[in-house]
């Protein structure tokens, strides 16, 4: 990528460049293991040298695979790809890398058990031996060292990358990967598609180094106006405003006390005399306010810990993460002020109005009716924020960064 939109970083702190040529791409090779940690150490390493030629000649840039210390998982339950985001990008960071493979032996599960999963936005890609292991019903899992095993997960690192470097969604939709048992030696590798060698020449990225909110801001901003489209398609591909129906602490927080609100005759006599432009203000304000707090007390950016040194991608995976949460707090708003409104015209007697003394005869039109049902919305995105909160932060994470998988 470029320096040149980089150039206003220099008046706020230290970034480093990585626009040489022949500089090469580093991938961090991260094991999690739940079993035999040699055995997936020796896999791994075998799989980045049969890998190294292919991947070198498409972009045609050196990569180099560094073996990081492997993480020891607790159990050999099944895992979401999210569950590997926190480590994984720490290592992103620390490297600094220009992408992380994680490798595991547990079962992945995305929105059905895989064999592989990527984060684009991440610069993540995982892959489960457990899945390339998994045989018919009734015969022996395939053992780890087997050539059927190991060609295919080459095939499928590579299925993977490919992925991650160019962006065409509905195109590797239809090619989906699947075991081959012919698969036996590298002939069977895949053909890049058009467009790695472009790609692979922005895959190096820019990393600061600073202290700063305001530099660290500012770097976030940069780099989500000149990554755009990977902010935007976490957003469309979630339907992150309809993501408020997922999330049912977040809802019921916000439902509940809006229920008994509407009843209350204060609501409905500072609902019909508050100005409107004072009430879109409040909104505006709760909206941002919201997505803030929920965002930092759930911990949702990255990487976790420290942050003094921060790469590219890993701003613009933030920026989606931010992006994403507001969506979700402005579709639980508008979800209650439709709720309400609906119980106000359709439910609530009229005649019962007239007999509030704070309101006496004053007519309740429409417009009224719609500013009060702003108003119980803005107090329950409030509460939902402050007492719902997410049931995991994982949620998140997984529906706006992981929806591609294999």
């Amino acid at each position: 990528m470029s320096s040149a939109p980089f150039m206003p970083l220099l008046l706020f702190g230290d970034a480093m460049a990585s626009d040489d040529p022949a500089r090469a791409i580093q991938a961090g090779i991260m094991l999690a293991a739940a079993q035999d940690v040699e055995a997936l150490e020796k896999f791994a390493e075998r799989l980045a040298d049969d890998v190294r030629p292919v991947l070198e000649k498409a972009t045609k840039r050196p990569w180099a695979f560094d073996p990081l210390d492997p993480t020891h998982l607790r159990s050999r339950d099944t895992y979401r790809p999210s569950d590997f985001l926190d480590e994984a990008a720490m290592r992103l960071v620390e490297g600094p890398y220009d992408l992380i493979i994680v490798v595991t032996d547990v079962p992945l599960l995305g929105r059905r058990l895989t064999a592989g999963s990527l984060s684009a936005a991440a610069r993540i890609v995982i892959l489960s031996t457990w899945r390339l292991r998994t045989s018919e019903r009734g015969e022996p899992r395939r053992p780890l060292d087997g050539p059927a095993v190991h060609w295919n997960a080459a095939h499928l690192l590579l299925h993977l990358v490919w992925g991650l470097l160019v962006l065409k969604r509905r195109k590797r939709r239809a090619r989906r990967w699947h075991f081959d048992p012919e698969r036996v030696d590298a002939s069977c590798l895949p053909e890049p598609p058009p467009g790695v060698t472009e790609a692979a020449a922005k895959l190096p990225e820019q990393v600061i180094e600073t202290d700063s909110p305001l530099r660290h801001f500012w770097f976030h901003v940069t780099n989500a106006s000149q990554n755009m489209g990977q902010v935007v398609r976490p957003l469309v591909r979630s339907r992150a405003p309809f993501l408020a129906l997922t999330l049912p602490r977040l809802s019921t927080a916000a439902v509940v006390p809006s229920l008994v609100l509407i009843i209350s005759a204060e609501i409905w006599d500072v609902g019909v005399n508050v100005e409107a432009v004072r009430l879109l203000a409040a909104a505006v304000v709760v909206l941002f306010a919201s997505t803030v707090y929920v965002v930092f007390s759930n911990r949702l950016l990255f990487p976790r810990g420290e942050r003094r040194r921060m790469t590219e991608h890993l701003a613009v995976v933030n920026t989606t993460v931010l992006a994403t949460m507001f969506f979700v707090m402005l579709g639980l708003m508008v979800m209650l002020w439709l709720l309400i409104l609906a119980i106000v015209v359709l439910v609530f007697p009229q005649d019962l109005i007239h007999t509030w003394p704070t309101l006496g005869n004053a007519p309740v039109g429409l417009r009224g009716e719609m500013r009060i049902a702003l108003l119980v919305s803005v107090i329950g995105t409030v509460t939902g924020a402050l007492a719902g909160g997410l049931e995991s932060r994982s949620v998140l994470r997984e529906l706006a960064l992981f929806r591609d998988e294999v």
